[in-house]
């Protein structure tokens, strides 16, 4: 939820979602990627604010700190 920063998660193939952490608020849109065969592997982009990273479902984030700004992107076949 860009707005707010809110990160929700479902554990029930989308029937229930619930609020588990917090990222930066954005100006626009929040894009959000699970990493395909990376089980709780998640990946953000934030606008101005950048690219973040987390492992563990989403329940923290780290930033990576080679990117500065992103305002979309994708994985094809390059996480092994």
């Amino acid at each position: 939820e860009a707005a707010t920063g809110n990160f929700y998660v479902s554990r029930d193939n989308g029937a229930t979602f619930n609020n588990i952490s917090k990222l930066p608020k954005a100006d626009r849109r929040h894009y959000i990627l699970s990493v395909p065969g990376k089980e709780g592997e998640v990946f953000a982009a934030i606008g101005r604010t950048g690219l973040w990273y987390s492992s563990n479902y989403g329940k923290t984030f780290n930033k990576i700190p080679t990117v500065n700004g992103l305002e979309t992107f994708s994985i094809n076949g390059i996480l092994k």
